[in-house]
């Protein structure tokens, strides 16, 4: 791993994921994606009570929610990039 050394590239590369803001988003698009990534995760919080006591299932389904969040976002690990972005 390469050392940063100065505080300002530091923080930038802690800072986690960004958005790629070279591509125009209206907030109603943000605002859907938003709506959409709660409902994934919502979905994983409730999967969590109706697989109990059987983690095999959980593990199944979430897995599968998981895979829906590249429908919406996609990523190169360090930045995050609109799906379909028109703008």
């Amino acid at each position: 791993m390469q050392e940063i050394k100065d505080e300002a590239n530091l923080m930038k590369y802690n800072s986690g994921p960004t958005v790629d803001t070279n591509k125009a988003m209206t907030e109603e698009k943000w605002q859907k994606i938003a709506e959409d990534l709660w409902a994934l995760l919502d979905d994983i919080d409730t999967a969590s009570d109706m697989f109990k006591p059987e983690m095999n299932n959980f593990y199944k389904y979430t897995m599968n929610k998981a895979e829906k969040r590249f429908k919406l976002i996609t990523s190169n690990g360090f930045k995050l990039f609109p799906v379909n972005c028109n703008g």
